[in-house]
């Protein structure tokens, strides 16, 4: 509520406010801009700090407050004949204060009440502006505690310890750094870190980034015992999946066929979205698969692709985002053709021809990917293709080091053969190399021939209509994503349903992550194209969770600005435009209003 005149409320008003106990009392000071305002909070939390000797904590999302200079004064009060009169507690004894002849006299209490209304304040300035003042003001022994916002607040602005980048401070909330203290102990901070984004529907209910998390359990030093009991084999935890697809938005498929291992096809609806956003594109990002092991009872293989609407400030590089993940049993082709299936029926084969697909050299993945995928064309990961040419050299040849280094320099250096964008220059390149090194007509040509030399061609071709992509392109952000599987269990193996839930709070957790960015908050911030989807963080706070979503959803479906192009509205075709607009060389006023002027003929 409003502050009268725009001044701190008189002892007689407080006392009133807070021993009103209709009055609605909120957990905690709301987020947003407050000014000459004042709220009634709960601090029953505040009683129970002060009676283990630890400080009264008042959270707000205002900064850092200065409370050296300020003071905390205690008054104490009476009630005579239903007056509350205020008395002083002068060395142990509570008087009256009077003054007489310019004196202050003090008269002791006979007998001393029992009944004393005993009211603490405390004053603070804001750090960065000290015209910005807040009041606290509680009675002892109740359990609520009123605020007072006196000023224009300045806005926000950096923490004073921090070293780079422009980011808003935002103070966490005293109860979510003990529920990380309590959570962190002998647990690895970004599983926390995802966990409580998914467990909190509040935005001021979760930490800041993981280095808080870090900073937090670093601090605590403590031990935490707690041991997953789970027990169920695997036929269970198909079980529970097949269940889980008319339930949870993530598994969508649970492939059981005769003599086969069942197959788990998982992603949610947004994350297909992103691919025709970011990747079914002209210029768009690779969507890269990779298959990983021992993370459960059986295989799984992942997509990823460079989320093109957000960057890290780490790094100011686009992050790595979650695509579809397929867990299967083998690695047959007709395995691979039930999760590249599915996902090729939600995607036009307009939107097929902008793809670019990736992987390394893995037959059967490769092969459904093309019959899935007739329209899009695929890279295959350089770096797993030396590895396989330096394994075959090596264990079916048996070439010196040497002479490998040679060969590998030549197809890999950075001017091989890898880098041509002429066919028929690679197929020259080619077999002058397999001659040189005396490999014509052996069993590393024929393997060549029906294995790499193909590969090359085709990571040509593509390289040459793409044009934006390198031609030794890597899947090393698929092996990224794996490294980062591995950290979320652990190292260890996990049963099946358990391992999906890991994978699914990971990829809420990013999304929830592109939803702080929109507000400057987290890890991320928004690319520059994208940078007309900015909120401030106190208009956030005002709108209501249906609004919140709709700026979101909002948000997912944009394709971003590009300077200087014009994207038609299905996306198929993006077009450059003039600088001018139209204009006329220096124009400044509107097309509307500029006049166009023509010569006056002259009379003969």
């Amino acid at each position: 509520m409003l502050l009268p005149n725009s001044k701190f409320l008189q002892a007689c008003q407080v006392l009133e406010v807070l021993g009103d106990d209709s009055s609605v009392i909120l957990p905690r000071v709301p987020p947003g801009n407050k000014e000459n305002e004042y709220f009634l909070v709960d601090n029953s939390k505040n009683i129970s700090r002060r009676e283990t000797g630890e400080k009264s904590v008042f959270w707000d999302d205002c900064g850092a407050w200065n409370g050296k200079n300020g003071s905390s004064p205690i008054t104490y009060f009476i009630k005579i004949q239903g007056k509350i009169i205020s008395i002083v507690k002068r060395e142990g004894v509570l008087c009256f204060e009077k003054q007489i002849n310019k004196k202050r006299t003090f008269t002791p209490l006979d007998p001393q009440p029992v009944d004393v209304i005993i009211l603490h304040r405390s004053y603070s300035t804001l750090k960065r502006d000290p015209n910005y003042r807040r009041r606290v003001s509680w009675l002892e022994g109740k359990d609520r505690a009123l605020v007072e916002y006196i000023g224009k607040f300045p806005g926000r602005e950096n923490h004073g310890n921090r070293k780079n980048g422009s980011r808003d401070y935002i103070r966490t909330p005293a109860e979510v750094l003990q529920k990380i203290g309590q959570m962190s102990k002998n647990r690895n901070p970004a599983n926390v870190f995802d966990e409580m984004l998914n467990m909190n529907e509040s935005d001021m209910g979760v930490p800041r980034d993981i280095q808080q998390i870090r900073n937090k359990k670093c601090n605590e030093k403590k031990k935490d015992a707690n041991i997953d009991c789970n027990t169920n084999n695997f036929a269970d935890n198909i079980q529970q999946l097949q269940a889980m697809v008319l339930t949870n938005p993530f598994v969508h498929q649970v492939i059981n066929c005769k003599s086969k291992v069942p197959s788990v096809v998982c992603y949610f609806p947004d994350q297909l979205t992103d691919i025709r956003r970011f990747c079914a594109r002209d210029g768009g990002t690779v969507l890269g698969f990779d298959k990983t092991f021992n993370l459960s009872d059986i295989h799984v293989t992942v997509s990823v692709f460079k989320y093109l609407a957000v960057r890290r400030l780490d790094t100011d590089d686009h992050p790595i985002f979650f695509g579809p993940v397929f867990f299967h049993g083998n690695s047959h082709a007709s395995i691979y053709h039930q999760f590249f299936s599915e996902l090729s029926r939600h995607f036009t084969a307009e939107e097929q021809k902008h793809l670019i697909l990736g992987s390394d050299d893995e037959k059967g993945m490769r092969c459904a990917m093309k019959s899935s995928f007739p329209f899009s064309t695929s890279f295959v990961c350089t770096r797993h293709l030396k590895q396989n040419i330096n394994d075959y050299l090596t264990n079916s040849i048996g070439i010196e080091k040497s002479a490998r280094l040679q060969i590998l320099s030549e197809i890999f250096g950075e001017s091989g053969i890898a880098t041509e964008r002429c066919e028929e220059v690679i197929k020259h390149r080619y077999a002058k190399l397999l001659a040189s090194n005396d490999l014509t007509n052996t069993k590393f040509d024929e393997y060549s021939g029906k294995r790499i030399l193909p590969i090359l061609l085709e990571n040509c071709s593509l390289s040459e209509g793409v044009r934006k992509q390198e031609s030794k392109w890597t899947n090393n952000n698929c092996e990224s994503a794996n490294f980062l599987l591995k950290i979320k269990t652990e190292w260890k193996q996990l049963k099946l349903v358990d391992l999906i839930r890991e994978v699914q709070n990971m990829v809420l957790a990013r999304y929830r992550e592109v939803r702080y960015a929109l507000t400057g908050r987290g890890r991320l911030y928004l690319d520059g194209n994208f940078r007309h989807r900015r909120i401030s963080f106190d208009s956030w706070c005002q709108k209501s969770p249906d609004e919140r979503d709709k700026l979101f959803n909002n948000f997912l479906k944009d394709k971003g600005r590009l300077p200087g192009y014009s994207t038609s509205t299905d996306g198929k075709l993006t077009v450059q435009t003039t600088p001018s607009k139209g204009k006329k060389p220096n124009q400044v006023k509107r097309k509307r209003a500029e006049k166009s002027k023509s010569v006056k003929k002259m009379k003969m």
